[in-house]
């Protein structure tokens, strides 16, 4: 078993809200770690469609390398996944390990069972943490890293390929924050489940809050580091027209945080 009072820390997005810098945060204290990388994409490549691309080829496959061969037993062996971070938690001590995958805030809340129960027969107790940020300046970060990785057209503007994807599941269902909070809220109980905005994420209180919930002492200071972040063009702005488009595209993610979270909510306006 797991030495008592363990926790893992189950990272469920949402991407481009600042989920780099908070993994960076917590595993810059010796009570930490993430093991072998941020993120494993465990459950969504063994069960969303969509992320299929992540699923590890077989450990005997030509030039497989240990990481390959540990996400390999996780995704395809038994209980591998939670003993494999019952050893990271044991062996190093530490009090806190973590998984921060975003593409995790598409899994059911029947996935999120599988994946707390799993874990708790290892001893852990589970938290979950889901930051949000403006659906609006959510989608437009990721556009723009789409366009740097060509994923998406370089030529087009923000502006037109922000609208053109608006229905693209790989943006759309990571904005969809009220059905992953819905889904999350059905597994876990308030009290495991930290859910935060980007808008305020860096700073000291958001920083002393963070350190509340995993019960270590965060570096204070660590609002000013940035982490994986996608500058905005000199030269690109985002037209009135594309932010009603998106407003109204989300208007029920917008109406649950307001009903939910009116302190995020408050942020967005």
């Amino acid at each position: 078993m797991v030495k008592k009072e363990k926790i893992f820390l189950l990272g469920v997005g949402a991407q481009k809200a600042g989920t780099t810098w908070i993994s960076n945060l917590i595993n810059k204290h010796k009570a930490a770690s993430c093991g072998m990388q941020k993120e494993y994409h465990i459950w969504d490549a063994k069960y969303l469609d969509d992320y299929k691309r992540f699923k590890v080829q077989h450990p005997n496959s030509i030039n497989q390398n240990l990481n390959g061969f540990l996400r390999y037993h996780m995704q395809n062996t038994s209980d591998f996944y939670a003993g494999y971070f019952q050893a990271l938690a044991n062996q190093g001590d530490f009090k806190v390990v973590s998984d921060i995958t975003p593409s995790y805030c598409e899994l059911s809340s029947d996935h999120f069972k599988k994946i707390k129960v799993d874990l708790e027969k290892y001893g852990f107790q589970v938290k979950v943490l889901f930051s949000l940020r403006d659906p609006v300046e959510r989608i437009w970060s990721a556009v723009r890293m789409f366009k740097l990785k060509n994923k998406l057209d370089p030529q087009k503007s923000d502006n037109e390929l922000v609208i053109e994807n608006l229905g693209n599941p790989l943006l759309s269902n990571r904005t969809r924050y009220d059905a992953t909070i819905i889904n999350l809220m059905e597994v876990f109980s308030k009290d495991d489940v930290y859910i935060c905005s980007f808008e305020k994420l860096f700073t000291s209180d958001a920083i002393a809050d963070l350190s509340d919930f995993i019960g270590i002492d965060l570096d204070q200071n660590y609002g000013t580091v940035t982490s994986n972040s996608t500058p905005k063009s000199e030269n690109e702005h985002i037209a009135e027209e594309t932010v009603l488009k998106v407003k109204t595209s989300y208007i029920g993610t917008y109406d649950f945080v307001k009903s939910n979270h009116p302190d995020i909510y408050k942020l967005w306006i």
